[in-house]
């Protein structure tokens, strides 16, 4: 069933039967309270409704039951924060996962979250998701309140695309209501970067929708209603009092909570043992890319190897080759590097020729201290900038190209001057 015809039937059109055949506002306004289960709870700044749903720990969503990321370690969650020095150990029920239904896309100050909702594990066998919902613009302060509450047993925040949008907007929200907020400075794992690092090549979108598909065999059912339509369905109901259309939403919140607990336990697996969760070789490079940001250069190698093996279009080899000679360069495999830089020439890599000569040049020239095939490779990098274009960035490298000739040259002559010294 296509979205008009699903709200056609609801009667949120104007030209639909319904509304044709006289419904009244009054049969179509039903409250919040009737459509999603929960219930109204107080809080010092007033009433606020919230929802609350429990799953147990074994309960399956795509691949994985959500209990699985109980067994993950802590410091291989810990990874999945952005790198800033030593990764923290995290326990899976000390982290609170957190999504925003809102008023717009944009943020900003006249953007509200008039459905915030959050999912932790309580114990070993329950998954619980509240949602806090705003029935109307002058609940917000005690939405607010009641959130604070929520998440101050928490230590850590998981979220897809949270860092940039979901804690900045709520961070405002907060603020506005002068309430306390510690969402900036708990460690938080937005998991759309560990995704981005790991799936860039190999998916076209990054989006959970996308990853929900192509990599954690979730299968969304019909009741979900797509993001871009969500604002609208929630000023519909500010203007209608008709909260039906809204149990979409709710469920589109849901189902984005439990794909991030599905989601953040498929990248430990992956980060754990690789070789047994891995299906792409583009997938392990993106792993592989992933431990070498994190300082883990020995597994980034194997990984990078181990991608290498498989059949990969050139431009992705050439890249792959050149990302593994620059490892082995900085932990001193000169050897292994130069056989992969002369790969990297054999295959035609045009756009790195004149780097990668660079590398061969100073490789002979201070390692096998072989001067005459150090110069060769200089002059053929010299040759190579002519297919680069013209600028200031080619000027340069030029120069700095003559010079090393110029030096190389002279240690040649040097060399063949010993040489002819010596025989007399």
């Amino acid at each position: 069933m296509d979205w008009r015809k699903r709200l056609e039937n609801l009667g949120m059109l104007r030209d639909s039967p319904a509304r044709a055949a006289g419904v009244t506002r009054r049969r179509l306004q039903r409250s919040i309270e009737e459509i999603v289960p929960g219930q109204v709870i107080e809080t010092p700044a007033g009433p606020c409704f919230v929802s609350e749903q429990r799953f147990t720990a074994d309960k399956p969503h795509g691949r994985w039951p959500l209990g699985d990321l109980l067994q993950r370690p802590p410091e291989i969650l810990g990874r999945l924060l952005e790198p800033s020095g030593q990764a923290p150990a995290l326990d899976p029920r000390q982290i609170v996962f957190l999504d925003t239904e809102t008023t717009g896309l944009t943020g900003g100050t006249g953007t509200y979250a008039f459905l915030v909702g959050i999912g932790f594990f309580h114990g070993d066998r329950t998954f619980i998701i509240r949602q806090y919902f705003m029935r109307d613009y002058d609940e917000e302060p005690a939405q607010m309140s009641a959130l604070v509450e929520a998440l101050e047993p928490f230590s850590a925040l998981g979220s897809f695309n949270g860092l940039s949008f979901d804690v900045p907007l709520l961070e405002t929200r907060l603020a506005l209501q002068r309430l306390p907020s510690r969402l900036s400075r708990l460690p938080h794992i937005d998991l759309l970067r560990p995704a981005r690092r790991v799936w860039r090549r190999v998916l076209i979108s990054c989006a959970l929708s996308s990853l929900e598909q192509a990599v954690l065999g979730v299968r969304r059912s019909g009741a979900d209603v797509p993001s871009w339509m969500i604002p609208e369905l929630y000023f519909q109901y500010l203007r209608t009092g008709e909260a039906a259309p809204l149990t979409g939403v709710f469920y589109h919140n849901q189902q984005d909570i439990l794909s991030m607990v599905t989601l953040a336990n498929h990248l430990c697996r992956l980060l754990e043992d690789p070789e047994e969760t891995s299906r792409h070789p583009l997938e392990l490079a993106g792993l592989a890319r992933w431990h070498e940001t994190h300082g883990d250069v020995e597994r980034a190698i194997a990984l990078y190897r181990e991608a290498l093996a498989y059949p990969l279009a050139l431009p992705e080899q050439t890249r792959l080759l050149r990302r593994l000679s620059a490892l082995l360069k900085r932990t001193h495999r000169y050897e292994e590097a130069q056989e992969l830089w002369q790969a990297v020439l054999a295959a035609g890599d045009v756009e790195h020729a004149v780097e990668i000569l660079v590398d061969l040049a100073k490789y002979h020239e201070w390692q096998t201290h072989d001067i005459p095939r150090a110069l060769e490779a200089t002059e053929q990098a010299i040759a190579a900038t002519a297919g680069l274009s013209a600028s200031p960035a080619r000027a340069l490298m030029l120069e700095g190209l003559e010079r090393r000739r110029a030096r190389l040259s002279r240690k040649l002559h040097a060399a063949s001057q010993r040489q002819s010294d010596s025989r007399f």
